[in-house]
């Protein structure tokens, strides 16, 4: 706990055990994220560039998730876990990660909390389309 760094002290409370990664590698950087979730986006925002899924303007489904992915290059993408989705981004990133599965690395998983799982973009896999056809 640092009574100076809430943005520290709300990580270890949302990432558990991967918190130390994801405060280290993750906010004191300056990586582009994935977020689907107005609890997780409120932790970052500020420390790095976020992108959020548009899903009030637009229908989003697994083909137009998977096209954002592509054009937007996200660095880590974070599924929220079901205790604080908004929308239905979190289970659309769930689907692709399962029928993409070599466009995403696993660096932050359960058990923690909130089940937030945190995934890094192979941008490799993504600019050659390897294996992923949603």
């Amino acid at each position: 706990f640092s009574l100076y760094d809430g943005g520290k002290n709300t990580i270890y409370k949302y990432f558990g055990d991967d918190a130390e990664f994801v405060y280290r590698e993750i906010y004191r950087n300056t990586h582009k994220l994935w977020i689907p979730s107005n609890y997780i986006y409120g932790i970052f925002y500020g420390h790095n560039p976020v992108i959020r899924p548009d899903h009030r303007t637009n229908t989003l489904d697994l083909g137009r998730l998977k096209a954002e992915i592509v054009r937007d290059r996200p660095d880590f993408l974070f599924e929220s876990g079901d205790h604080v989705a908004y929308g239905p981004a979190t289970a659309l990133l769930r689907q692709l990660v399962a029928k993409c599965g070599n466009w995403f690395e696993t660096v932050a998983a359960p058990l923690n909390k909130y089940v937030h799982t945190v995934y890094r973009l192979n941008h490799d896999a993504v600019e050659r389309n390897e294996e992923c056809n949603p």
